[in-house]
């Protein structure tokens, strides 16, 4: 799931087309990792917001990336409040956490003040198998247990990395 650059090249591509179709003028990103791919994304116009768990992570990000637009903060769609926002990106984060902590995350953002979600998910898995949070798992969010969340049908889902497992991003409209 590590990958460098050249495995967000898609991304790189679609992101600015989804943030300019839709208008979007605050992104939360979490989590925003070491922000090395997210810099060459095209965020003029848009208020970024990157979360992460590693305080020094965010510390660091702060300190190099910071700017009038951009900012980062320490946080844990788990467990905290998610700041208002048109778009949250949770790109590679629910593979690390159990079956119950990722539908808890994705109710957390649902019930937020958030208009759209873009998030990770293998439409090749047909069975979710669970795993301890911090482990690694694919998963299929329209497959159980994920399906008890009722999320809205994808306005847009386009090939992620490498695709291996169907590897894709879905953006689904939250309000």
């Amino acid at each position: 799931m590590i990958e460098g650059v050249n495995g967000t090249s898609r991304i790189r591509k679609v992101l600015p087309i989804i943030l300019e179709a839709l208008h979007i003028t605050s992104f939360v990103d979490a989590p925003c990792g070491d922000f090395n791919w997210m810099q060459k994304v095209n965020l003029t116009g848009t208020s970024y917001l990157g979360i992460d768990v590693v305080p020094e992570l965010v510390a660091q990000n702060q300190r190099l990336y910071h700017s009038k637009d951009i900012n980062f903060m320490q946080g844990d769609l788990l467990s905290d409040k998610i700041p208002k926002c048109d778009l949250i990106m949770v790109r590679d984060l629910l593979i690390h956490h159990s079956n119950r902590s990722a539908i808890k995350i994705l109710e957390n953002i649902i019930q937020s003040d958030v208009f759209y979600l873009l998030v990770s998910n293998y439409s090749g898995v047909k069975r979710n198998l669970n795993t301890f949070s911090g482990g690694l798992r694919l998963y299929n969010l329209y497959e159980k247990p994920f399906s008890s969340v009722k999320l809205p049908h994808p306005l847009l889902r386009f090939t992620d990395g490498d695709g291996a497992y169907g590897r894709e991003m879905v953006l689904l409209e939250l309000k």
